[in-house]
């Protein structure tokens, strides 16, 4: 039985090195516990971010049909694949959708309407090419799973074109399957998971530490207190005793440097986040103790006790053991390899201590050398200003072509996280010449992409992307099915190697940006700024000024500082003087109304800030003929129609052709008879606001409808995507069916109308944003031109240099992203190793004392 007096004193009699040993374990649990709420940290942000993007399903694909029957669950729909060549020549897939089926994935549906494909405006009759040639008459898909390139028809139409595969659709869980429908969440909590992998291992090292600490401050005290307990053990203390002694003297040491080092990780913790975000570092996060995080830091310190515990036994348990008389005895050497300066024992644990460090150390710099090419680069990035993330961000594709016409290499990307067999696979939308040149990609297996279905992966991809496969991708922030071939291997630095690079088509079913916009724009520099403030780009009025009747002037104004920017613009029409008071972001654009009270007819001088231009007002009652063909058979009687400047029917006017006169009706419309062949003028009304209109009347003229294109704005800015309309008219008494095609500078738009006699259809086009400058846009009725249209997009230069000023130098959208997401992870990797290399230090101190405690006696000579 020990003594009190003993026990006591070896409780709670605490030397230095005790002390020092307390300070160790509660560095190292202050590391465990800030390394443990920052992952936890990112992992609730990770859900907050990817909220609203649950994921809604999975999708598999298969060799064969029987395959995908067999292994699909009962909720699944099965999707048998053929491969077809569409009428342009495009090769694509026909998806066979069972009659019936309507699924809703998300914000997106799989769902039979009948044979459809996603490109179409309109309906058409298209002949798709597969073992045999089946025509099917296919309508418009939107809002649709499928890519927009594919073809949805009955299964029983892609076993006749041949089946090569089926897709698997299951909406009840994305567990079961290949490829989750939108894989957002996903991409981040597998990040996550991974990460909290690393903390794991972290976990082993900090705990090897603690062991380490527990096991150096018992020896020591062991040595300081041999006579005591030689007498302990004389007296009738048994190796038991002894040892349960220092096992609780052990479990004492560590569950104070426990509790102390809770304290200082939670404080740490939120100081850290506190002090970035006072010197304004980009972060999110909350290091909030949530009852989880509670939990799992309870169990995490409870562990490291028991750690203490166990090292502070098997210090002890020599001495314990060890026959009294024996227990005074030094240990002297430590056979032939004994150490003539430190005992020798010194050697094991301060290698361990070494090694540990080391293992963390070498963890966050792997994770430092991974995301310093992820969240640097030599290029600047280009993203919306105000935009939260730059996945939130949406930027003109256009401005590569105003930053290349400035010699600027660029590249517009849209972002994308997606998930293969479980692994988050970082992608992008790209055009692929483009990125070569801004990242130094080479391709080093294979070919570069050609086609939309085409990709290519980095060799520093993850997973198995062989050349010639062809992959199934899902959805990112949207729920979407694709599959893509694997054409080629690029190499290039950084993360610009380390992910899988589809064309801008599939990235924009992939993640729901629209035509026209990516989220960020790499350029090898930015552009030199302007310093011009607010500026005028374009001012228009709303329709065409009409005397006695409000007048409407619509102002285009931009911001080309790289900094946020106010004036006041004055606008003027003839004496009428308003003023326009503007605030806008660096590289912001906006568009003002500003009304004027009625006018006479005239000509008015216009200023808008330093623009200065001439307007005419027309008087309201000036006539115009719309819907009269450019040629005509003699004897034929087209419709024709008149209106007054406001676009209203003009009824009771004359309209005269040659020598015969007709009047308009109540809906402003009349037949003009065409008589004699050659060149007729058409006149409606009378005096200064008369109409005239020329029409070749010729024998082999052909009947065909007629076509008014407009473009409305007709002079957009750089941020609008402008519409063009057209107007097609039957101005004959039988019906038509023709084949109308819109055509504008970056895509065409096709429609098969039909017309009833006198009947007007109108088919639009949304156009693409474009930077400044002049673009054409025409349309043809069957395979002949009608109408061609130029349009200028209003603007300047320096608005997308504003814009591209106002993006960051040496940041990539990837580490953008993480940034804003999780906060500087820089910082926190280099706070965590100070931290790794604090409890080091200090264990290494605790060790090396225990040795020279137990040679105090003997410096000078060897131990």
């Amino acid at each position: 039985m020990v003594p009190v007096s003993y026990r006591r004193a070896l409780l709670f009699r605490w030397s230095r090195e005790d002390r020092l040993a307390v300070a160790v374990i509660a560095v190292t649990v202050a590391f465990l516990v800030g390394t443990t709420l920052f992952v936890f940290a990112a992992s609730t942000q990770t859900a907050t971010l990817a909220a609203d993007f649950e994921s809604t399903g999975s999708t598999t694909y298969y060799g064969s049909t029987a395959d995908a029957e067999a292994a699909a669950p009962p909720e699944a729909v099965v999707l048998p694949v053929g491969e077809v060549t569409g009428p342009n020549g495009e090769d694509t897939l026909a998806v066979g959708v069972p009659e019936g089926t309507d699924r809703k994935f998300g914000d997106r549906r799989l769902e039979w309407n009948g044979p459809t494909r996603g490109t179409l405006n309109g309906r058409a009759t298209h002949d798709l090419a597969g073992e045999t040639t089946v025509t099917v008459e296919v309508g418009p898909r939107s809002g649709s799973v499928l890519a927009p390139s594919w073809y949805a028809v009955a299964p029983e139409t892609v076993a006749r074109l041949g089946e090569t595969g089926a897709l698997v659709v299951d909406p009840a869980s994305d567990e079961r399957g290949e490829t989750p429908l939108r894989g957002v969440l996903r991409f981040f909590t597998a990040g996550t998971q991974q990460a909290l992998g690393v903390v794991a291992l972290i976990a082993v090292a900090g705990g090897l530490l603690v062991g380490i600490t527990a096991y150096s401050a018992t020896r020591m005290t062991v040595l300081d207190r041999r006579e005591d307990l030689r007498v302990v053990r004389a007296t009738g203390g048994t190796p038991g005793d002894v040892l349960g002694l220092f096992a609780l003297r052990a479990a004492l040491l560590g569950t104070v440097g426990a509790a102390l080092g809770y304290a200082i990780g939670v404080i740490t913790a939120n100081g850290a986040v506190s002090a970035a975000v006072a010197v304004g570092l980009p972060t999110s996060l909350s290091v909030a103790l949530t009852p989880d995080v509670a939990l799992f830091l309870a169990a995490l310190t409870t562990v490291m006790v028991a750690v203490a515990v166990v090292g502070g036994a098997l210090a002890a348990r020599r001495a314990a053991v060890a026959p009294p008389a024996t227990i005074a005895d030094r240990s002297g050497g430590d056979g032939p390899l004994s150490l003539r300066v430190l005992d020798g024992r010194a050697l094991v644990p301060t290698a361990a201590t070494l090694t540990a460090f080391l293992l963390i150390s070498l963890v966050f710099v792997a994770g430092v050398s991974v995301l310093a090419p992820v969240t640097a680069t030599e290029s600047a990035t280009i993203s919306e200003p105000g935009a939260s993330h730059p996945v939130n961000s949406r930027v003109p594709a256009g401005y590569v072509d105003g930053l290349e016409a400035d010699g600027i290499d660029a590249s517009g990307e849209i972002l994308l996280f997606v998930v293969r067999d479980g692994d988050p696979v970082p992608a992008r939308g790209v055009d692929y010449e483009n990125f070569a040149r801004i990242s130094g990609a080479d391709i080093v297996e294979g070919r570069a992409p050609q086609a939309p279905d085409e990709a290519v992966a980095g060799t520093k991809l993850g997973g198995d992307f062989a050349v010639g496969e062809t992959i199934t991708i899902g959805g990112s922030t949207r729920s979407a099915v694709a599959r893509v071939e694997i054409v080629g291997r690029t190499e290039a630095p950084g993360a610009d190697g380390a992910a899988l690079l589809v064309s801008r088509r599939t990235a924009r079913h992939l993640s729901g940006v629209r035509p026209g916009n990516v989220n960020v724009i790499r350029a090898s520099r930015l552009p030199e700024p302007s310093d011009d403030g607010v500026v005028v780009t374009d001012a228009g009025f709303e329709s065409e000024p009409v005397a006695d009747e409000p007048l409407a002037l619509e102002i285009a104004l931009s911001n080309t500082d790289p900094a946020p920017a106010e004036a006041s613009i004055v606008v003027a029409l003839g004496d009428q003087r308003r003023e326009l008071d503007v605030a806008l972001e660096a590289g912001e654009t906006t568009r003002r109304r500003v009304e004027f009270e009625p006018v006479s007819a005239g000509s008015y001088e216009l200023s808008v800030g330093d623009r200065r231009s001439t307007v005419r007002v027309q008087r309201r009652d000036q006539l115009s003929i719309r819907g009269l063909p450019a040629s005509a058979p003699p004897g034929s009687r087209p419709l024709v129609e008149v209106i007054d400047a406001t676009g209203a029917p003009a009824a009771g006017v004359s309209v005269r052709a040659a020598d015969a006169e007709r009047r308009t009706g109540d809906d402003g419309r009349v037949r003009v008879p065409l008589n004699e062949t050659g060149d007729t003028e058409v006149v409606a009304g009378d005096g200064g606001t008369a109409a005239t209109e020329t029409v070749r009347v010729r024998e082999e003229a052909r009947r065909r409808p007629t076509a008014d294109l407009d473009v409305s704005p007709d002079d957009p800015d750089v941020l609008v995507r402008p519409v063009a309309s057209l107007e097609v008219r039957n101005p004959w008494n039988e019906s038509f069916e023709t084949l109308v095609t819109l055509t504008g500078p970056a895509g065409r738009t096709t429609r098969t109308v039909e017309l009833a006699p006198g009947e007007t259809r109108t088919v639009t086009r949304r156009l693409e944003r474009r930077p400044p400058g002049t673009y054409n846009v025409t349309a043809t009725v069957g395979s002949e031109p009608v109408a061609d249209r130029a349009y200028r997009v209003a603007g300047d230069e320096r608005i997308p240099a504003a814009v591209a000023t106002s993006g960051r130098r040496g940041t990539s959208p990837i580490g953008e992203a993480i940034e804003v997401a999780f906060g500087n992870l820089q910082l926190v990797a280099v706070a965590l190793v100070a931290l790794a290399g604090a409890m080091t230090v200090g264990a290494t101190t605790a060790t090396f004392a225990a040795t020279v405690s137990a040679c105090s006696r003997s410096i000078g000579r060897a131990c």
